[in-house]
């Protein structure tokens, strides 16, 4: 008869930083998610705005399993192999987003001086879209200690902020679901032009939806 034993994780260096790193992380989702709320009630003042930013808001937190699994692929890529290089990375662990109505109120919703443009890698496909990929505005802010007096144990914690329309915003949840939770396989070039193709529709209707928002 054989007897079979469930695979251990080999205790090594970077695995006891990974761990160490989650544990400290665990210990701290309270913060992340009072940090996440309060810049989300914070963005929502744009509605107040004259003329009002109209949009959607919402904000999440990343959780801890998502986040062992991208500290796993970058150790497996030989990256983040100890504490210190883990916590000098970006995870995107707690990210606000604005859905806009009408794209042409991008530029009103840049709240928060002193924030950062931070452009995405592009990745290496099967199919190179013409329409390329989501489109969004991506904010790196860090708060003022006098916003946050009421939020215990800030350190100066990143939060993402993340600017898109509404229709871009349904494209992208599609296409996030078929790229990384593969929920119709790996895609490939076919569902990728197909894909494309939407984007390309969607982006028209957006020109229509700013043509409206003139037309008020």
């Amino acid at each position: 008869m054989e007897f079979t034993t469930d695979q251990v994780p080999q205790k090594t260096p970077a695995h006891d930083a990974k761990e160490q790193f989650l544990q400290s992380y665990e210990d701290r989702l309270n913060l992340w998610e009072a940090l996440a709320v309060f810049v989300e009630n914070e963005l929502k003042h744009l509605s107040k705005e004259d003329p009002p930013v109209n949009a959607v808001y919402s904000h999440r937190v990343k959780s801890k399993e998502s986040l062992a699994g991208k500290i796993e692929k970058r150790q497996a890529l030989g990256e983040c192999l100890t504490l210190e290089s883990i916590q000098q990375t970006r995870w995107d662990i707690a990210a606000t987003r604005i859905c806009l109505y009408f794209p042409c109120q991008s530029q009103s919703a840049k709240p928060f001086r002193g924030r950062d443009y931070i452009p995405k890698n592009l990745e290496h496909r099967p199919y190179q879209e013409r329409m390329g990929y989501y489109e969004a505005d991506h904010y790196w802010i860090r708060l003022r200690r006098d916003l946050v007096e009421g939020i215990s144990g800030y350190n100066g914690e990143e939060i993402e902020i993340q600017v898109r329309t509404m229709l871009m915003d349904a494209w992208a949840e599609v296409r996030h679901d078929l790229d990384y939770k593969h929920i119709l396989g790996h895609p490939g070039e076919d569902e990728l032009r197909v894909l494309d193709a939407i984007k390309g529709s969607i982006t028209a209707c957006e020109i229509m939806q700013d043509q409206l928002f003139m037309l008020r």
